[in-house]
């Protein structure tokens, strides 16, 4: 049975990519000023970003684990997005595997700051005690509401939740590991996997 210890205070979808080798990705402009940033802004609604990140609501214990790398929106053939998580030093595709290619989170936040990525991201591995429950298409992002069984899950499970940077799902992190799993509506991660992180509480 999943430990489901609350974490403290304030307490989120990704497949990993293919290899390297089969994409190339040219870096997003460097912010240098606030027509830039604008233009960082509508690149991301346009990619189905609408909630960016508030680095002060991201969970401290989330913080404290150098597993953090930025992400960025690929459209797929079928309208869909894939997001792919990049090392933040680098630029370079990360791996959800290799540990080396993931950074602090302070580090990933400059990066997506200053170099305008859609996001950042937090890699769960066996050396973090979190699970990610994905929710998607439970939330409404014109007026916020979230569907009454999700609301009703949030509060009997108490973990830490956020709004996922489409507007339109809810990412929840709780303590204790569990086998990786997907269903229509639900996706579970525990290892190999990263999740967005946008630090929006519902």
């Amino acid at each position: 049975m999943v430990n489901t210890r609350r974490l403290d205070s304030n307490w989120n979808e990704e497949a990993e990519p293919r290899q390297p080798g089969q994409i190339k990705q040219s870096l997003p402009p460097k912010k240098g000023s606030v027509d830039v940033s604008i233009a960082q802004e509508e690149a991301r609604r346009n990619a189905g970003v609408r909630i960016p990140v508030e680095a002060e609501g991201v969970h401290e214990e989330l913080k404290s684990f150098d597993h953090w790398v930025v992400w960025k929106a690929i459209p797929k053939g079928d309208g869909k997005l894939d997001k792919w998580p990049y090392n933040a030093r680098s630029g370079e595709l990360a791996s959800t595997r290799d540990s080396r290619t993931w950074s602090t989170f302070e580090e990933a936040l400059s990066t997506y700051i200053r170099d305008g990525w859609d996001g950042i991201g937090f890699v769960f591995s066996s050396g973090d005690p979190f699970t990610g429950i994905d929710f998607d298409k439970v939330r409404n992002p014109e007026t916020g509401a979230v569907d009454d069984w999700v609301r009703e899950w949030l509060d009997t499970f108490d973990g830490y939740a956020e709004v996922s940077p489409s507007g339109t799902g809810i990412h929840v992190l709780i303590k204790g590991k569990v086998t990786n799993r997907k269903r229509t509506t639900i996706e579970v991660y525990s290892l190999e996997r990263f999740f967005t992180v946008t630090g929006v509480r519902p």
